[in-house]
């Protein structure tokens, strides 16, 4: 496949000539912001951006969420789910202060009355310098999408399998917001102490 099949959809009218969006529940492909190089990769193997590039999708579920996983030690995470331009669920993970990032964009996004299921969202990868050496950070801006546009949105997410990264999965997650994220409960934890108000 060329690089280009992968790039995440950027308007609701490419998402509407899928005869089926393709997801194996549980497992959407694996896509990677490298926050050390400033790209957007699939599965950090096929590079989709240039270094600094933006780039754009349209959530169609999230978490923000603190977890040890993927071998990290705790920390707090956020979790997107969107549709790729040959039809199949899609995620992407950013962490540490590009999540605080985020919560200046949610911010902006609760006085305009909308969710990040309602917009589309572009990520600005933007460079920093430490002791340690230069590294990326996530910035967020978005475009609210027309009424029509939600409803339809609406209608495909509702028409999918419950949308959840089973690798990013575990009993100890401690989720601050979400929306159409629904991972199977692990057996034994209440949903109050996996769900905590924003």
């Amino acid at each position: 496949m060329q690089n280009q099949n992968f790039q995440p959809t950027t308007t609701i009218a490419q998402i509407q000539v899928f005869e089926e969006i393709q997801y194996l529940k549980g497992a959407p492909r694996a896509y990677r912001f490298d926050a050390k190089g400033g790209v957007l990769s699939f599965r950090g193997e096929t590079r989709l951006t240039n270094k600094g590039e933006a780039f754009t999708f349209i959530p169609i579920a999230y978490r923000i969420f603190a977890d040890e996983i993927l071998g990290y030690d705790r920390r707090k995470w956020v979790e997107f789910y969107f549709i790729n331009q040959i039809g199949q669920v899609c995620s992407v993970l950013f962490h540490g202060y590009s999540v605080d990032n985020l919560r200046l964009t949610f911010a902006d996004m609760h006085y305009d009355r909308v969710n990040f299921t309602q917009v589309k969202l572009t990520v600005k990868p933007e460079q920093r310098t430490n002791q340690h050496g230069s590294y990326y950070l996530a910035t967020f801006s978005y475009e609210v999408l027309e009424q029509e546009e939600v409803t339809t949105l609406e209608a495909i997410i509702n028409a999918l399998d419950p949308i959840y990264r089973e690798d990013t999965l575990t009993e100890n997650a401690s989720i601050s917001l979400s929306q159409h994220y629904a991972a199977p409960m692990p057996a034994g934890v209440a949903e109050d102490s996996r769900v905590q108000a924003a």
